[in-house]
């Protein structure tokens, strides 16, 4: 059991990072009519010894573009206001709910790392990171509890904007963080997640 549950964190970690790192020039190169944005190149990924911070992205130097990215929350639960309405407007079983917006919260999470005053360290990268590994396996939790039906990240991802975001945020906080930090749920996922969400909803 031992054995297949480090299987499985690597290959789901594995998977995450070839998402984060592949993705992102495939999502911009897949987008003719966007506007050219600057790509972090491997010059500008910093050595293993000074990992402190992450290259900035100019891409999101523009707060115009960011308040675009992150949208309205106008009850500041941490949940964007059109994700919200669309989880409990959705047809997913009640039970789902709850962890669909509790995921909310942490992709907005990795949204809020494109806003100028975030600074990426390998702790807080580890954070957000974790956070969408969280969310994936609870995801995978609902699924099989509930005959497949559990949220989808393309109800929060819902613009070219955002899902081009989505892998260019991930590919730069990827580069400050040691894998063998990284750690996989492998029990409550669900309540993990809850937890995570109500410690992001504080902040």
């Amino acid at each position: 059991m031992e054995k297949e549950t480090r299987r499985m964190k690597h290959t789901l970690i594995a998977i995450f990072w070839i998402n984060a790192l592949l993705l992102s020039p495939l999502a911009h190169s897949a987008l003719p009519n966007q506007p050219q944005y600057e790509e972090i190149s491997s010059a500008a990924k910093p050595a293993a010894s000074n990992r402190s911070r992450a290259p900035a992205l100019s891409y999101y130097d523009d707060p115009e573009r960011i308040d675009v990215l992150w949208g309205a929350d106008r009850n500041q639960n941490g949940v964007r206001d059109d994700y919200e309405k669309a989880i409990a407007s959705s047809g997913l079983p009640l039970a789902v709910k709850p962890y669909a917006l509790a995921a909310g919260k942490v992709y907005a999470a990795l949204i809020a790392t494109a806003k100028p005053d975030f600074q990426v360290t390998p702790d807080n990268a580890l954070f957000v990171l974790e956070g969408l590994l969280l969310a994936n396996a609870c995801k995978r939790e609902m699924q099989a509890l509930h005959s497949g039906q559990a949220w989808q990240e393309s109800a929060f991802f819902d613009t070219w904007d955002r899902i081009e975001a989505k892998h260019k945020l991930q590919s730069r906080l990827v580069r400050v963080v040691d894998e063998a930090r990284i750690s996989y749920p492998t029990e409550s996922p669900c309540t993990e997640l809850l937890s995570l969400g109500a410690r992001i909803g504080r902040s």
